[in-house]
C-alpha cells in the first residue's frame, strides 16, 4: 500500500511540474512590439491591440478599462 501511495505522489508531482513548465513556456502569438494582454485577457494574433498589431482593421481590439472590445463592432 505504501508503494502505491509513493507511485501516486510521483505521478502527481510529475503532472504538476509538467503543467507549470508548459504555462511558463507557452508560445506568444503576437506581433513583435505589441501588447498581448488586456487586463487578464490574452489577445492572440490575428487580433491585436492597436492598428499595426492586428491583421486588418476588423481585428483591432480596443482595451478600455482592462476590458477588450472589437473596435469594428462599435
Amino acid at each position: 500500500m505504501k508503494l502505491f501511495h509513493a507511485y501516486c505522489l510521483i505521478i502527481l508531482f510529475s503532472l504538476t511540474t509538467t503543467i507549470a513548465i508548459a504555462m511558463l513556456v507557452a508560445p506568444r502569438y503576437v506581433v513583435s512590439g505589441c501588447d498581448d494582454m488586456c487586463g487578464n485577457v490574452r489577445i492572440p494574433y490575428p487580433f491585436g491591440i492597436g492598428g499595426n498589431c492586428s491583421i486588418n482593421s476588423w481585428y483591432i481590439v480596443d482595451c478600455n478599462s482592462s476590458r477588450p472590445y472589437l473596435s469594428a463592432l462599435k
